[in-house]
Protein backbone atom coordinates (compact mmCIF):
# COMPACT_ATOMS: atom_id res chain seq x y z
CA UNK A 1 0.00 0.00 0.00
CA UNK A 2 2.51 2.56 0.56
CA UNK A 3 4.90 1.78 -2.17
CA UNK A 4 1.61 2.81 -4.15
CA UNK A 5 0.93 5.75 -2.33
CA UNK A 6 4.50 6.65 -3.57
CA UNK A 7 4.35 6.00 -6.73
CA UNK A 8 1.35 7.83 -7.25
CA UNK A 9 3.35 11.27 -5.44
CA UNK A 10 6.33 10.46 -7.90
CA UNK A 11 4.48 10.62 -10.76
CA UNK A 12 2.70 14.00 -9.28
CA UNK A 13 5.97 15.66 -8.83
CA UNK A 14 7.40 14.48 -12.08
CA UNK A 15 4.20 15.89 -13.79
CA UNK A 16 4.39 18.71 -12.07
CA UNK A 17 7.83 19.46 -12.89
CA UNK A 18 7.38 18.65 -16.80
CA UNK A 19 4.46 21.28 -16.93
CA UNK A 20 6.27 24.13 -15.29
CA UNK A 21 9.54 23.57 -17.71
CA UNK A 22 7.08 23.85 -20.41
CA UNK A 23 6.07 27.47 -19.20
CA UNK A 24 9.72 27.96 -19.42
CA UNK A 25 10.57 26.67 -23.14
CA UNK A 26 9.54 29.54 -24.88
CA UNK A 27 10.75 32.14 -22.96
CA UNK A 28 14.36 30.31 -22.69
CA UNK A 29 14.11 30.29 -26.38
CA UNK A 30 13.00 33.56 -26.99
CA UNK A 31 15.97 34.43 -24.58
CA UNK A 32 18.56 32.18 -26.15
CA UNK A 33 18.00 33.99 -29.66
CA UNK A 34 17.86 36.87 -28.48
CA UNK A 35 21.67 36.88 -27.15
CA UNK A 36 22.43 35.37 -30.13
CA UNK A 37 25.17 33.60 -28.93
CA UNK A 38 25.63 31.73 -25.68
CA UNK A 39 24.44 32.76 -22.15
CA UNK A 40 25.23 31.09 -18.83
CA UNK A 41 23.06 29.32 -17.01
CA UNK A 42 22.85 32.37 -14.17
CA UNK A 43 22.50 34.52 -16.90
CA UNK A 44 19.71 33.03 -18.36
CA UNK A 45 18.02 32.64 -14.84
CA UNK A 46 17.94 36.05 -14.63
CA UNK A 47 16.64 36.82 -18.35
CA UNK A 48 13.72 34.65 -18.28
CA UNK A 49 12.44 36.51 -15.22
CA UNK A 50 13.84 34.32 -12.25
CA UNK A 51 15.78 35.29 -9.53
CA UNK A 52 19.18 33.96 -9.62
CA UNK A 53 19.46 31.03 -6.71
CA UNK A 54 19.90 27.50 -6.59
CA UNK A 55 16.26 26.06 -6.78
CA UNK A 56 15.63 28.37 -9.94
CA UNK A 57 18.62 27.16 -11.75
CA UNK A 58 17.45 23.79 -10.95
CA UNK A 59 13.96 24.97 -12.70
CA UNK A 60 15.48 26.03 -16.07
CA UNK A 61 18.06 22.94 -16.27
CA UNK A 62 14.57 21.00 -15.08
CA UNK A 63 12.80 22.67 -18.50
CA UNK A 64 16.04 23.16 -20.73
CA UNK A 65 17.14 19.28 -20.65
CA UNK A 66 14.39 18.18 -22.94
CA UNK A 67 15.03 20.92 -25.36
CA UNK A 68 18.93 19.45 -24.80
CA UNK A 69 17.53 16.18 -25.68
CA UNK A 70 15.33 17.44 -28.84
CA UNK A 71 18.53 18.61 -30.22
CA UNK A 72 17.67 22.71 -29.87
CA UNK A 73 19.89 23.83 -27.75
CA UNK A 74 23.81 22.81 -26.70
CA UNK A 75 24.58 22.46 -23.47
CA UNK A 76 28.26 23.65 -23.03
CA UNK A 77 30.40 22.61 -19.85
CA UNK A 78 33.53 24.24 -19.01
CA UNK A 79 36.64 21.93 -18.82
CA UNK A 80 38.16 23.69 -16.11
CA UNK A 81 34.41 23.83 -13.54
CA UNK A 82 34.84 22.73 -10.33
CA UNK A 83 32.49 20.89 -8.48
CA UNK A 84 31.83 24.76 -6.93
CA UNK A 85 31.67 26.71 -9.91
CA UNK A 86 30.03 24.19 -12.61
CA UNK A 87 26.61 25.60 -12.79
CA UNK A 88 28.18 29.18 -12.91
CA UNK A 89 29.72 28.41 -15.52
CA UNK A 90 27.48 26.05 -17.63
CA UNK A 91 26.87 27.86 -21.19
CA UNK A 92 23.68 27.13 -23.16
CA UNK A 93 23.57 28.09 -27.00
CA UNK A 94 20.76 27.56 -29.94
CA UNK A 95 21.82 24.80 -32.37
Amino acid sequence: MTSIVAGIGAALAVSIAARRGKKLEPKILKELQDAGGTLTLPELTKRIGLKDSFLNRGKVIQAIAPMIARGEVVEIDDPKATVKNRLELKQFRLK
